[in-house]
């Protein structure tokens, strides 16, 4: 028995989860900093580079809440509503190409492992923050757009970190309440590396009013650069090592793997099981992904200033910092499902008073603040399918469940900035617009969050709560049927062991075989293997 397997047996969940997942936790730190930076002052810089006829004058108050955020443009509904059209369009534009390109980088860290995707995400990451430091280093013209597009693609192209972190944290992770515990430590690390990041931009720089941002990407561009190695370096493989050669040459030759690496053929891995969670993660993101538009919308509704609208996006993530924190202990007491359906439903209470958001700002707090608490739902939700494909299918499955929350927030961005582009925040930044309509990205949201919050009640109607663990419970003394993949597993394992006349010995790589196919769920006594030496 490996010593991960010995360790699983012998710790508690929480000591367990953090000695397995220790060397994820300094490239995670690194990269979710890096990251929640860089997208914290995407915003902010856009706004520095918007022009019109009026410039700002240079003893202009920066800390007023009229300011317009750009030396070029002295109006300040005008710049907010530009740059966050050009936000949505490249956020739009990045989530297509996560949508068109996971996939393969799932199906890649499947054939080359987990360490590899991740590289390739922090080189990404890194060259998109030169050419934004380029693009902020000249400030304003026609280059701006282009390169921040080029930025942007190019973080579509490679952005797998999480991706590759979650398939690691399956491989070695195996029932569900301990991939609860497991994803629920690891988003609670994540997201203190984004808190983190956040509170140290905002006190250095985003509190001074700067037009001028290529410093900051310039050190961002830096960290991320140096953070490229890490993943081979500190993180052991989680998945090459344990699989046959056999099994990795059949798969690296076969015909059919550009069909695994296409945007549609990674769902053929889908149960009808997957196929429903599938779409709840769509309409869940849809509607979330309303919060794009926030910083545009509070500095025009309200008047806030950036500072302002940072400190308070950081307390609302605080509150969510600490929902996740209670997840694993949640879901160990109530279980996946239960912990999903909770976090379901406060997002869609959430999205409903964030209707409301036009007529007062403390109905965009708590509705905001319910958005944020249901980030709970993550981790259980990874729990309840990460179990659910072989060892060699969680990259690819991920890769999917990864593809439809992008597809999800690649019509979501643009539309919602599209709308708020064109019907205003309200308050003095409505004049020009059709006031009327103010709620109308809210409602859109609030629409989609219902009809999430319908699929996850059919979901509960139509599957048991029995199918959560089908493999970890198939298999066991209580005559449940084994899937084709255990069967296949399972009579390969025999043929092997009577080929070399070994199957009356038992010898142990047979019991490997069993522990890995049945997930140490099984008894003995009632296993396929033993039944059939008998």
């Amino acid at each position: 028995m490996s010593s991960r397997r010995r360790l699983q047996s012998g710790l508690p969940t929480w000591r367990k989860s953090a000695y397995l997942l220790r060397y994820l936790l300094g490239p995670s730190f690194l990269e979710g900093s890096v990251s929640a930076a860089s997208r914290l002052i995407y915003f902010l810089f856009l706004r520095t580079t918007i022009t019109c006829g009026e410039e700002t004058p240079s003893d202009f108050d920066r800390n007023s809440g009229d300011w317009s955020g750009s030396k070029f443009c002295n109006d300040r509904c005008l710049v907010a509503r530009k740059a966050q059209l050009i936000k949505g369009i490249t956020d739009g534009i990045e989530a297509v190409l996560k949508f068109l390109c996971l996939p393969m980088l799932g199906v890649i860290s499947d054939l080359n492992g987990r360490n590899t995707i991740m590289a390739v995400s922090l080189i990404g990451l890194a060259s998109s923050l030169a050419i934004l430091s380029t693009a902020a280093y000249l400030k304003k013209g026609t280059p701006i757009f282009p390169l921040c597009i080029l930025a942007y693609v190019i973080q579509g192209v490679t952005e797998s970190f999480t991706l590759g972190s979650n398939a690691n944290i399956s491989d070695i992770v195996r029932t569900t309440r301990e991939r609860g515990h497991a994803f629920g430590l690891i988003e609670v690390f994540r997201l203190f590396s984004q808190g983190f990041a956040i509170v140290i931009v905002t006190a250095a720089f985003i509190s001074a009013n700067s037009y001028n941002y290529f410093p900051l990407y310039l050190a961002l561009c830096v960290l991320a650069g140096m953070t490229v190695p890490l993943p081979h370096l500190t993180i052991p493989e989680s998945n090459i090592d344990d699989r046959d050669q056999e099994v990795i040459d059949e798969e690296e030759n076969n015909h059919l793997l550009s069909s695994r690496i296409s945007p549609f053929g990674v769902f053929n891995v889908f149960t009808p099981y997957l196929t429903v969670l599938g779409l709840l993660v769509f309409f869940v993101i849809f509607g979330v992904a309303v919060l794009t538009i926030s910083p545009a919308f509070v500095i025009g509704a309200y008047r806030w200033t950036q500072t302002l609208a940072v400190l308070v996006a950081i307390a609302i993530g605080t509150f969510g910092f600490l929902a996740t924190v209670c997840a694993p202990r949640l879901i160990g007491a109530f279980g996946a499902r239960k912990v999903l359906r909770g976090a379901v439903i406060t997002a869609n209470i959430g999205s409903v008073v964030l209707v409301l958001s036009p007529l007062h700002e403390a109905f965009f707090i708590l509705g905001a603040l319910l958005c944020v608490i249901a980030i709970i739902g993550f981790p259980a939700f990874n729990a309840l399918v990460s179990g659910k494909v072989e060892k060699d299918q969680v990259g690819k499955m991920l890769g999917a469940f990864s593809s439809i929350g992008i597809a999800a927030y690649a019509i979501g961005s643009p539309v919602y900035s599209a709308i708020f582009s064109a019907v205003g925040s309200g308050g003095d930044c409505g004049s020009d617009t059709v006031l009327s309509l103010v709620w109308l990205p809210w409602g859109l949201a609030a629409v989609s969050m219902s009809i999430a919050s319908f699929i996850l009640y059919r979901f509960t109607q139509t599957f048991p709560e029995s199918e959560d663990d089908v493999q970890e419970i198939g298999a066991s003394a209580t005559g449940n049927k084994l899937n084709n993949n255990e069967k296949k597993s399972i009579n390969n394992s025999l043929a092997e062991a009577k080929m070399s006349n070994d199957l009356l010995k038992r010898p142990a790589n047979l019991e490997d075989v069993e522990m890995r196919v049945l997930h140490g769920e099984a008894r003995k006594n009632t296993s396929p293997v033993m039944k059939a030496e008998k």
